[in-house]
């Protein structure tokens, strides 16, 4: 899938995002000297560029099939990740 063609419609999308995020997505397009929701968007879109091509190379199903299995696996043997930041969401 590509970029949304020109004639399309922007819709406004709303996500949750911490206040520090925030204020630095305002301080870079300040210094660009371009909108923070242009910025914010044009950030989005290329994680979206990014995720197509995991997804393109089935890395996303295999992120999901691995966290599956390593969830079962700490279950079936009662481990906790706890203590290990890696495993932390």
């Amino acid at each position: 899938m590509a970029r949304p063609k020109k004639d399309e419609k922007l819709v406004p999308f709303t996500v949750m995002l911490l206040p520090t995020i925030i204020q630095e997505i305002k301080e870079i397009a300040e210094r660009g000297q371009i909108p923070a929701g242009k910025l914010a968007r044009n950030m989005l879109l290329c994680g979206l560029d990014d995720a197509r091509l995991l997804d393109k190379f089935s890395l996303i199903a295999l992120f999901a099939s691995s966290k599956q299995a390593l969830e079962k696996v700490k279950k079936k043997f009662n481990l906790s990740w706890d203590n290990i930041d890696i495993y932390k969401e």
